[in-house]
């Protein structure tokens, strides 16, 4: 709820009250991630960007909750992670702010992230931090809706998923007693690479 604001506290006061045991929370915030995304669709058809950004995040961070329970790579789960990554693409499609979907190559794979680049921006090159959240957490949740307190700073954000968290699950990057080690490096040569980041 927090990166979403109050706006989508119905949806997730909606899910809470309907969750009885630990089977139910994929199914009851799956359910309204399919509500908000059909909103965020009905919005986007009569015009209103603004909203249908809005209802597609939240959708996007519904979704995302909607696979914390599952810890396999399931149809569902995969299925979960689809309508995740493409709620989240349709709001980067409305930002108020430029995101990109990046890849920072790891292992023979890759770790997936949002590159977050302030509204306001300094002449040459921008601050960033690497977002680096719990391992129960996902890349969507990454930054707020509004009011993001480093993007406001200027700050650029990269919003990226390490190894046994979110989307590196279902491709099967999983954590290792090592593996966040090598993930460091890799990903501040990334930063390091991009040409308006220092």
């Amino acid at each position: 709820l927090g990166p979403c604001g109050s706006d989508a506290m119905g949806d997730f006061n909606g899910v809470r009250s309907r969750v009885r045991k630990f089977n139910d929370m994929s199914r009851e915030y799956a359910r309204a991630a399919v509500r908000r995304e059909k909103m965020a669709r009905q919005f986007e058809a009569d015009g209103h960007a603004i909203a249908a950004r809005e209802s597609y995040f939240i959708a996007a961070l519904l979704y995302g909750s909607a696979q914390w329970p599952i810890y396999e790579n399931t149809r569902e789960n995969i299925a979960l992670n689809e309508r995740k990554v493409s709620s989240y693409s349709k709001f980067i499609q409305y930002a108020d702010h430029e995101i990109r979907k990046v890849e920072v190559p790891f292992g023979g794979k890759s770790l997936p992230g949002y590159l977050h680049l302030p509204q306001k921006r300094a002449s040459g090159r921008i601050p960033a931090v690497w977002a680096i959240s719990g391992m129960d957490s996902f890349k969507e949740l990454g930054v707020a809706l509004y009011g993001d307190k480093l993007l406001e700073r200027g700050i650029a954000v990269l919003a990226l998923e390490g190894p046994g968290q979110g989307e590196c699950n279902v491709r099967d990057i999983h954590v290792t007693a090592t593996n966040w080690l090598q993930a460091g490096p890799a990903v501040l040569s990334w930063i390091r690479s991009q040409s308006e980041i220092g």
